[in-house]
């Protein structure tokens, strides 16, 4: 029979385990939003240029408005995809990690420096993974139950906020993109 401290470093590597899932879930989703802030735009740089290139007869006004879409599109999708990316944050929270630690197990502290290893390197098992979700989790955030919007932020309070954040900006653009469409067949119509 296992002793307790078996099954609870057991618990602990699966609970890490699947925090790690739902950070590298997170991270995927972040990178399938921020992918396509940049081709949207192209499209619509692209179509613009075709129509105005092509057509004999197209209406000047509908036209300067698809610029000016295709021109809001290119600086929403630059705002959207230039927000702080996941080694940045992880390595941003690194520091307050480790004052945590640092402040908590002097002793640790002290020997890390010595032995030029990072704090969480002297650790025990139990409590090495303990942290390890503890960091995972202060990543990923709280759970939320909705996504929220919002405009574009340097420093994202979390992968969640993030992708939040970047999803906004997908759907911004995408928006975008259909308007610079209508304004250009607007264009050739009228």
């Amino acid at each position: 029979m296992r002793s307790i401290s078996e099954s609870d470093i057991e618990t602990l590597k699966a609970a890490f385990d699947e925090a790690r899932r739902e950070r590298d879930r997170l991270r995927a989703a972040r990178a399938w939003a921020s992918r396509q802030l940049g081709p949207l735009p192209a499209a619509a740089g692209l179509s613009t240029g075709i129509v105005a290139a092509v057509s004999g007869h197209v209406a000047h006004g509908w036209l300067y408005g698809a610029l000016a879409g295709l021109l809001v599109m290119v600086i929403v999708g630059i705002l959207y995809s230039s927000m702080q990316s996941y080694r940045q944050m992880h390595a941003s929270k690194t520091e307050g990690w480790r004052r945590r630690l640092a402040e908590a197990r002097p002793d640790r502290a002290e020997a890390a420096e010595r032995h030029r290893v990072t704090i969480e390197d002297l650790l025990p098992e139990k409590e090495w993974y303990a942290e390890m979700i503890r960091r995972e989790r202060d990543l990923y955030g709280p759970e939320r139950e909705r996504n929220r919007y919002g405009l574009p932020r340097r420093r994202p309070k979390d992968l969640q906020d993030a992708f939040d954040r970047e999803r906004t900006g997908l759907f911004t653009v995408q928006i975008l993109f259909v308007v610079v469409i209508a304004c250009l067949v607007l264009s050739r119509l009228t």
